[in-house]
């Protein structure tokens, strides 16, 4: 039988220990909730009442933790959107102040020279019925395959890990912080884990004329505006795994886009009017050799805003974005090392059919 401890001793010299470390001390109140948490287990010395203090003092602790990672991404977030912002062309009419000269080269993660220029913006919209308050200018008229009926869509902000319903229509905006040349693989990826075969969407002639060079304030659309069909149509779709084989064929989850920035142009592509697929030793050797960690935040009130003329005139070859034109909904950084080339990978997640 365990000995009950007077209360003071149970729950107050180990707090005032800690209490009274300069350490310590400005953490001291989540300090005494860990203490408390650990006689939910040892019944024999915290009293019930100690140990209900201690359950809610944990929800309370993850809430903390949880608005205080809320604020630590928010404000990374916003030193990259500003290291960007920096990178890309000075507005109309601003100032002729000199700007503070962005930090060049990839850096790693932990590294204290700036964020570098590691960074792929991705913007992912999804094309909704047109509302009377949405600009004239920025819709996109659609003539829809199976029917035949024109409709008015106009392209939404979501966040890129927000599941999408199935037959949700979407495009794809790019930016990059570094300069260099812009390739896209799609994959369409299955319940079982598996791929299908990686085909290269861009660059093709229909876009730019196969122009890849990229840098900030340049943004490239996919698929091209001026198509017959100028979005991807999201389906739960099966059948077309690599490989095949004999059998049913697991459901489609996602469409995974691969995004490649490399300082010269790859050797071994020939540039075409359509999209290509790649053999996939070909594509496992750039993931090999390329891939690295990652890190994607999400920029903050920014899903559910419409497109707008600014940014439908860069998608369109116009003008660059400049530092002050919206930024992208979606900052990827890697860790690669100065002069490798930037590799990221986005699923686009299809949710499941509503069950009948």
């Amino acid at each position: 039988m365990v000995r009950r401890l007077p209360r003071c001793v149970r729950l107050e010299t180990c707090w005032y220990i800690f209490a009274s470390s300069s350490i310590i001390e400005p953490y001291s109140y989540l300090v005494r909730l860990l203490l408390l948490t650990v006689g939910i287990t040892l019944k024999g010395v915290f009293t019930i009442r100690d140990r209900a203090f201690a359950a809610g003092g944990v929800v309370v602790l993850i809430t903390l933790c949880a608005v205080v990672g809320r604020a630590q991404d928010e404000g990374t977030r916003q030193l990259w959107d500003e290291n960007l912002q920096r990178r890309r062309p000075p507005a109309k009419g601003a100032s002729t102040q000199v700007r503070p000269k962005p930090q060049g080269g990839a850096q790693s993660a932990g590294a204290s020279s700036g964020p570098g220029d590691s960074f792929v913006g991705f913007t992912l919209w999804r094309l909704r019925p047109s509302k009377p308050s949405d600009s004239e200018s920025t819709r996109l008229l659609i003539q829809e395959e199976d029917t035949g009926t024109r409709e008015q869509l106009t392209p939404e902000r979501v966040e890129s890990n927000s599941p999408l319903p199935d037959g949700a229509k979407v495009r794809v905006s790019l930016e990059t912080a570094r300069a260099g040349y812009l390739y896209v693989v799609d994959r369409e990826q299955y319940a079982d884990g598996t791929f299908s075969e990686p085909w290269l969407i861009f660059p093709t002639t229909r876009i730019r004329n196969g122009q890849n060079l990229v840098g900030p304030g340049t943004v490239i659309e996919i698929p091209d505006p001026d198509d017959k069909t100028p979005y991807f149509r999201l389906r739960r779709n099966r059948g077309r795994r690599a490989g095949g084989g004999a059998g049913p064929q697991p459901e489609q989850l996602s469409e995974v886009l691969t995004v490649l920035v490399s300082p010269t142009p790859l050797e071994g592509l020939q540039i075409g009017h359509s999209a290509q697929k790649l053999s996939a030793q070909q594509f496992e050797s750039w993931q090999k050799q390329w891939g690295t960690q990652t890190k994607l935040l999400e920029a903050s009130g920014g899903a559910g805003k419409a497109y707008t003329e600014v940014e439908k005139r860069a998608g369109q070859g116009g003008a660059a974005l400049t530092e002050s034109d919206p930024l992208p909904q979606t900052m990827i950084r890697c860790e690669s090392k100065p002069g490798d080339p930037l590799l990221v990978t986005v699923p686009i997640k299809i949710a499941a059919r509503p069950s009948n």
